[in-house]
């Protein structure tokens, strides 16, 4: 019988703050004690960048379940999977990686791509896996804290797809040290039928005003349509702040009102109403 040699492809450990693995199918034994080798203080591994290719496992990179089983072996703050072939989605990739954080998707509203994901995701400890995308950058604080810029890089940003375009019409920098951004951004939204008649597109300029406070650590924003404002005008605020223990809390605000008349009003404030509410509970 033909002997078999592997391909070995180098992993990066960086520190006791990051491991970086690309392309791997599999992880000798020997290798485990480096990986899971952890500071005096046996603080968890910050980061974790893990090759997964795609759902089902390839000769040279792991599958999702592979990928899952590392990330819940080496217990990570967060895990980052790289190495994508066009199979899977990003947005199909962040629903499985909730779901293995603990969070429950809905059957209805799954692809049948999450929905096989899910049937390889063995039951197991939760843990925080999201996808990679280009332009990410990771930061790790002195006390192991992790934070990403996929919030506050704004756009464009895989989470926030239905945004077509933005262009930053000012940025200043106060005397208190905060920054005002004003960006003016074109959306695209899911319209009822009975309103495509009335609109005529799903399309939408909203202005956005900004403030970012480092010393406070808050990031106070407020967004507001500028057409279609007889239909419908929203005004949404944001503000998210620091807690004293270090997590991020969010609160969000809106305003809809429509002026339409016709006895339509009440139906159409209804639907911005439940839009709202559902765009809170998905980005919850």
């Amino acid at each position: 019988m033909e002997e078999i040699h592997p391909y070995f492809c180098n992993g990066f450990k960086f520190g006791h703050e990051i491991v970086y693995m690309s392309d791997v199918s599999h992880i000798p034994d020997d290798k485990w004690p480096i990986i899971n080798s952890r500071r005096p203080d046996n603080r968890a591994l910050p980061v974790l960048v893990l090759d997964c290719l795609r759902l089902r496992p390839h000769t040279s990179h792991f599958g999702l379940e592979n990928a899952i089983d590392v990330a819940r072996r080496i217990g990570a703050s967060r895990t980052y999977l790289i190495g994508f072939g066009h199979e899977v989605a990003h947005d199909e990739y962040v629903t499985l990686g909730e779901a293995v954080g603990g969070r429950t998707a809905k059957g209805e509203a799954l692809t049948d791509t999450v929905k096989a994901g899910l049937e390889l995701i063995r039951k197991g400890e939760s843990t925080w896996v999201r996808p990679s995308h280009d332009g990410l950058r990771v930061f790790i604080e002195a006390d192991g804290r992790v934070n990403d810029e996929t919030y506050f890089l704004r756009y464009p940003n895989p989470y926030a797809s239905h945004v077509l375009s933005c262009d930053v019409i000012s940025r200043t920098l106060t005397p208190a040290g905060t920054l005002l951004t004003t960006r003016l951004i074109l959306k695209r939204g899911a319209l009822p039928k009975w309103a495509h008649n009335i609109v005529g597109r799903a399309e939408s300029w909203v202005l956005e005003e900004s403030e970012v406070d480092p010393l406070g650590k808050t990031v106070r924003c407020r967004t507001k349509n500028l057409d279609h404002v007889k239909v419908m005008q929203v005004e949404e605020w944001v503000m998210l702040r620091q807690t004293p223990e270090g997590q991020t809390i969010q609160n969000t605000e809106a305003r809809i009102r429509s002026g339409f008349g016709w006895g339509l009003t009440k139906k159409i404030e209804s639907h911005g109403l439940s839009r709202f509410k559902a765009n809170v509970q998905r980005a919850s």
